[in-house]
C-alpha cells in the first residue's frame, strides 16, 4: 500500500482538514484503541521478565539458573513455540476446555521445557502472576489523548487478547487514578468474547459495528499498532483507520511503498523484546502524518494523532 501523502501534523490539518469543504475527517463519536502495545507494554523484555522470576523465585528449586544464552535460546525460540500452542489451543483455550489462565501455564511451562526446565502448574503460576498488572506501564501519550478525548467522545477497545486485560487496566487505573481514563465497558470488545479475531478483513469491526447502535461508520476510529488487523481491518469495515507504528516497522516513515508485508512473527518479536520506555522513545520526536492510499492514517505517536482530534473540536 503506497504513501499519498505524508505531512506535518500541522500541515496534514490545514491540508484536509480546514482547507476542504469536505473533510477528510469528522470528529469521531467513538474511538477505540487496540491493547497491547497500544494502550500498554512491559516495563521489560518479556522474556526477560519470565527469566528474572524464576531466577529470583525458582531457580533453587529447579536446580538451575537462567543464563544471558539460555535468555538468547528461549527469545529466539519463543515465537514458534507460541504459533504453535495457539494453533493447538486457540481464542486462548476457549475451544479446547482450559482457562485463559491455564492457556498461559501452558505456554510457559512449553517455553522452559524448550531449554530444559521442567515446571509444574504452580511454578508456572509463579511466573505469571506480575503478568496481572505488576509488569506493565502505558504511554504518556496515551494518558495524555484519553483525557483529552474523555467526555467529548466515547473511548473503547478493540483487540486480540483475553480477560486479563481487564486486571491490567485496572491496574494502571489504580496506578495513575485520573490520569488514566478507562475504556467504556459498553465499548471493550475483545477477540476472546467476540470469537473472532482482527484480521485485515474487517469481520471483526463488522460485528463490533453490529453492536454500535446506529453511529455512523465515519465517526468510529480505531487506533492500534498492526497495519493489517488494526488499520486495514477497521477501514475495511468502514471506520477510519490508524496506526500507531512507534518504530516505523513498516517503513512508511522512510519509503513512499513502506511494507505491508512484515510477518506475524516479526510483529510478535518486535513487541516482547522491546520495554514500553523504549518503544515510547522510538516515535517521540516525529510529528509528521501519512495518510495512504486507503485513506489511513499512520503516526509515531498518540500526541499527533491528539492533535489532529483536537483540530476537530
Amino acid at each position: 500500500m503506497r504513501v499519498k501523502d505524508r505531512l506535518s501534523a500541522t500541515s496534514f490539518i490545514q491540508k484536509y482538514l480546514k482547507a476542504p469543504e469536505i473533510p477528510l475527517l469528522l470528529k469521531p463519536k467513538l474511538v477505540t484503541f487496540d491493547a497491547y502495545n497500544t494502550l500498554y507494554a512491559t516495563k521489560k523484555p518479556v522474556l526477560m521478565i519470565y527469566a528474572e522470576q524464576y531466577n529470583k523465585l525458582l531457580h533453587n528449586e529447579c536446580h538451575k539458573y537462567i543464563t544471558d544464552e539460555t535468555l538468547t535460546i528461549m527469545n529466539n525460540h519463543f515465537v514458534g513455540i507460541f504459533k504453535a500452542h495457539m494453533a493447538t489451543h486457540p481464542n486462548y483455550g476457549k475451544y479446547t476446555n482450559i482457562t485463559p489462565t491455564q492457556w498461559w501455564i501452558i505456554l510457559i511451562k512449553s517455553i522452559f521445557q524448550d531449554v530444559n526446565i521442567k515446571l509444574s502448574d504452580t511454578q508456572a503460576e509463579t511466573i505469571l502472576k506480575p503478568f496481572e498488572g505488576d509488569v506493565y506501564d502505558t504511554f504518556p501519550d496515551v494518558r495524555s489523548i484519553l483525557k483529552t478525548i474523555n467526555g467529548k467522545s466515547s473511548i473503547g477497545v478493540c483487540s486480540n487478547t483475553d480477560p486479563m486485560f481487564y486486571k491490567i487496566i485496572n491496574h494502571l487505573s489504580l496506578k495513575y487514578k485520573e490520569d488514566f481514563v478507562l475504556p467504556e465497558k459498553k465499548y471493550e470488545f475483545l477477540s476472546f468474547y467476540m470469537e473472532k479475531k482482527k484480521d485485515f478483513t474487517g469481520e471483526f469491526f463488522n460485528k463490533v459495528y453490529d453492536r454500535l447502535g446506529g453511529i455512523n461508520r465515519k465517526e468510529v476510529w480505531h487506533v492500534g499498532d498492526e497495519l493489517k488487523n488494526d488499520l486495514i481491518g477497521s477501514i475495511s469495515a468502514g471506520w477510519v483507520g490508524v496506526c500507531i507504528d512507534r518504530g516505523n516497522i513498516y517503513g512508511y516513515f522512510s519509503s513512499v511503498e513502506g511494507n505491508n508485508s512484515v510477518s506475524n512473527e516479526v510483529i510478535t518479536q518486535e513487541k516482547i523484546n522491546k520495554s514500553v520506555d523504549a518503544i515510547y522513545e522510538e516515535g517521540s520526536k516525529c510529528d509528521d502524518v501519512v495518510l495512504l492510499e486507503n485513506n489511513g492514517l499512520v503516526v509515531r505517536n498518540l500526541y499527533t494523532l491528539e492533535q489532529i482530534y483536537k483540530s476537530l473540536l
